[in-house]
């Protein structure tokens, strides 16, 4: 009876420690939602948010808290109002989720060939820091001559001793250092960035494993040698891994391989068109080509898909794919609203009409078939995605509930766009104080305290 009375006793305990772990881990609770740690970590890490509000960390961290709780209320009064059915934030999120499912293809198909795991990992020791550096340079008079090297080395060491013992590293760089850049400021190089194109891999291996007020060994380069100190570090806000990852990807291939990226992109991209059958619809481009070039300047409602020009093209041609693959298609419907304003000028040859047709098509292939092609492997269940969806749809409802509320309701009683805007101002102060009381908010300090506590 009594093992049974501790065994009982012990998994009470263990199941109050789980939900206190998990009560650590969340800064506010709104209605049924929570903001946990790592949601508020990731939104706030915006390096400029706390010179911006130039308050102290506490203050930084409750004023963006306040930003986050009043969208989730909005979401959440907008959801209660079934705006998450609204034609514009579906499409909306359609677009992002395939805008993210063609970089995730990319990713897995091209950067995580062309760039390894150990050079992603060795930049991101350092993602987001940064170190304000001052260095003494000491030139060689001939290069590739060792007893030149030899005789800066030694100079370069007297310098080091001096500081070691006192000196002024900045008055010593005034008077002694051979960068004419750098040398009348006190060696001062201002603030170098991790991944920088200014400084060798090696240098900032060496300028980032100092510490503030640390003064490094004597430096040899091709052109001569080099004393660092770091007056100063800033640590910005750092993603996981994960998240991390494929920005460091990018960064990597835009810096040092974007030429054999693009090689490669070019063949990867030709065998999907010829896996998934892509044809373009040559009788439906010319239709609309026709249409286009028969048509003449028109002025209709500012809201009219048919603004403009395309007061020629029906609801039946909306529905005309121009382009088809295995997976799907691109209508007419979809194509017009991302060339609205950029289509050629009038009164050109229905030719060139379709050439332009079908190079503006390109674009949006590119992103569906990849898109596509990532589905088929199973790729939209993959975290990052979820996550930047779901905060789109936040972003997209807040956005929907104002403009349906509180914009809407203003332009009503408003009579002209200043009087509106006092309107809007007045009733969105009475709509957050309501959703507080429906939504019964709740904010952890405890937790909020400690939340990026490296700011």
């Amino acid at each position: 009876m009594k093992r049974i009375l501790l065994v009982g006793l012990s998994l009470i305990f263990l199941s109050y420690q789980h939900c206190a772990q998990k009560a650590d881990n969340i800064v506010a609770r709104v209605g049924t939602e929570i903001i946990t740690l790592e949601e508020f970590e990731r939104d706030f890490g915006d390096s400029k948010l706390v010179s911006r509000l130039k308050a102290s960390p506490m203050q930084a961290r409750e004023s963006h808290l306040e930003k986050m709780i009043l969208k989730k209320l909005m979401a959440l009064a907008a959801r209660a109002d079934s705006l998450d059915q609204d034609d514009i934030v579906q499409k909306e999120l359609t677009e992002e989720k395939e805008k993210q499912l063609y970089l995730t293809a990319i990713q897995v198909d091209i950067y995580d060939k062309l760039v390894s795991e150990q050079e992603v990992k060795e930049y991101y020791q350092h993602l987001n820091e940064k170190r304000h550096v001052a260095q003494i340079f000491l030139k060689f008079n001939y290069l590739n001559n060792p007893k030149e090297v030899e005789r800066v080395r030694k100079k370069a060491q007297r310098l080091l001793d001096k500081i070691k013992k006192g000196a002024d590293f900045a008055e010593l760089a005034k008077k002694y250092s051979q960068d004419k850049r750098t040398a009348p400021n006190g060696g001062d190089m201002g603030y170098i960035r991790w991944g920088t194109d200014r400084l060798s891999k090696h240098l900032q291996q060496i300028i980032f494993n100092l510490k503030p007020g640390e003064v490094s060994q004597p430096v040899e380069t091709q052109i001569g040698f080099h004393i660092f100190k770091v007056t100063e570090e800033k640590i910005y806000y750092k993603p996981s891994y994960s998240e991390a990852r494929f920005r460091i990807q990018r960064t990597l291939i835009d810096a040092h391989k974007r030429k054999e990226f693009e090689k490669i992109f070019a063949s990867y991209y030709d065998s999907l068109k010829q896996v998934y059958g892509v044809k373009f619809n040559e009788e439906n481009i010319y239709r609309f080509a026709e249409k286009m070039a028969a048509s003449k300047e028109q002025h209709s409602k500012p809201d009219s898909l048919n603004r403009g020009r395309f007061y020629l093209i029906t609801e039946e041609d909306k529905k005309l794919p121009l382009v088809t693959f295995e997976g799907g298609s691109i209508t007419l419907g979809e194509f017009i609203p991302i060339i609205t304003a950029k289509y050629p000028p009038y009164n050109l040859p229905v030719q060139e009409y379709v050439e332009g047709t079908k190079e503006r098509l390109k674009d949006m292939l590119r992103i569906k078939l990849l898109a596509y092609h990532a589905y088929q492997r199973g790729l939209q269940n993959s975290p990052p995605i979820q996550r930047k969806l779901k905060r789109l749809k936040e972003d997209l409802l807040a956005k929907a509930f104002q403009g349906k509320k509180i914009f809407a309701e203003a332009s009503k009683q408003g009579t002209n766009f200043i009087e509106s805007k006092k309107i809007a101002n007045q009733l969105m102060k009475e709509w957050i104080k309501k959703l507080h009381e429906r939504y019964e908010v709740k904010i952890y300090y405890r937790v909020l305290k400690k939340a990026y506590s490296r700011l």
